[in-house]
């Protein structure tokens, strides 16, 4: 039975879909929270409202059984502009994907999705998809059922890692001598009067406390800015009244100094935005804190996501990994599209070699003798 494609383009019918994009989302084989309706609509609304939407529906028998969340951005390269395909919530998500139901074929569906964009390829010169996760096998699908076009190119890319904690094999897996030190430092710090608070609600009063720590932290925190503020305020209100949002903290006389915002649902913990007030840092705050929820959850989920950063803290309770991947596609002939692919290309050839770093070994050095000059002087 052949699929009925609609597409949907105006931001009414994408706020109609709230039910059924959600219901679709529970019936993946790999579900997750970046995948539900509300992360894609508050993106849009705050982050990205300058994008067209491009919304694919698949039904069959009526019945919603995938869906694409795309839409399509301007972007320069070389000097040309390029139409660019991505899903709306390229660069505010851990994982995205194309959502398809588990009762489906995924090949099937990504071969009918790819078809109807190739039909209307005239609309666009790249489809920029980032953030595939390799535990998803639609990730791949993407990349191979591609080639099935002989005038596209598909170029996939590692873009990133996400540690991932396996309750079934907690504590096995975890680096015993590390995380004596990290108890140890808790007790201690109990002993002084720190107190933890794990998956507490998120007031007003501490969400604006975790907010300070996190603009103070980093320079390029989202909430330096008024959208990026405004996103993360709805979007922890919205999973707040659904009981998805995990909100931890280490405090000393009510003070937060350590503070993790992120997210739960029946299966797994999302460790998504930590932070740790500096003047801190030297009592591993943040560690204890990180510690005290993944013990916290052992016994009521089944996997603790540390998402997307490789730091090595985060493999001192498990060794499991999974990788995120970037996928491009273009036509062959597509001017734009060769310009739009050149600078991904060019990294990855310049990283291939040992020339950047020798570089920057070379400077270091000249810029210590530069310094040793100048303080004889």
């Amino acid at each position: 039975m052949s699929f009925k494609i609609s597409v949907e383009t105006s931001l009414d019918a994408f706020e109609a879909l709230r039910t059924e994009w959600n219901e679709l989302a529970d019936r993946m084989d790999c579900p997750e929270l970046f995948y539900r309706w509300e992360w894609a609509w508050l993106c849009h609304k705050h982050l990205r409202s300058g994008s067209e939407l491009l919304i694919l529906l698949l039904r069959e028998k009526g019945r919603l059984v995938a869906l694409a969340p795309l839409c399509v951005v301007t972007r320069k390269a070389l000097g040309m502009s390029a139409r660019v395909v991505e899903t709306i919530v390229t660069g505010h998500a851990d994982y995205a994907n194309l959502l398809v139901c588990a009762s489906q074929h995924r090949r099937r569906i990504v071969r009918a999705i790819l078809d109807w964009l190739y039909t209307n390829r005239k609309a666009w010169d790249v489809i920029d998809l980032s953030q595939l996760s390799s535990r998803d096998a639609t990730s791949f699908h993407l990349a191979t059922v591609t080639s099935e076009f002989p005038d596209l190119k598909a170029v996939m890319r590692p873009s990133s890692r996400a540690p991932k904690l396996d309750y079934a094999l907690f504590p096995t897996k975890r680096r015993e001598n590390q995380v004596h030190r990290i108890k140890s430092g808790a007790r201690k710090l109990a002993e002084q009067g720190y107190t933890l608070t794990i998956g507490a609600e998120t007031s007003d009063d501490l969400w604006a406390a975790f907010c300070d720590l996190h603009r103070a932290r980093w320079s390029a925190s989202p909430f330096h800015t008024r959208e990026g503020a405004a996103f993360y305020d709805e979007l922890r209100r919205e999973l707040g009244r659904q009981g998805q949002v995990e909100f931890s903290y280490l405090a000393l006389h009510g003070r937060p100094v350590a503070v993790h915002f992120g997210f739960r649902d029946p299966r797994k913990i999302y460790f998504y935005m930590p932070v740790a007030d500096s003047e801190f840092r030297n009592r591993r705050v943040g560690a204890v804190l990180a510690d005290a929820m993944v013990e916290h959850y052992a016994t009521s989920h089944r996997e603790f996501d540390f998402l997307r950063g490789d730091e090595d803290y985060k493999y001192w309770w498990t060794d499991d990994v999974t990788v995120n991947f970037r996928l491009l596609i273009f036509r062959r002939d597509n001017l734009a599209a060769l310009a739009y692919n050149a600078g991904p290309a060019a990294s990855e050839f310049l990283g291939s070699l040992a020339f950047p770093g020798l570089l920057r070994q070379r400077l270091k050095t000249l810029w210590r003798r530069s310094a040793s000059h100048t303080s004889e002087e």
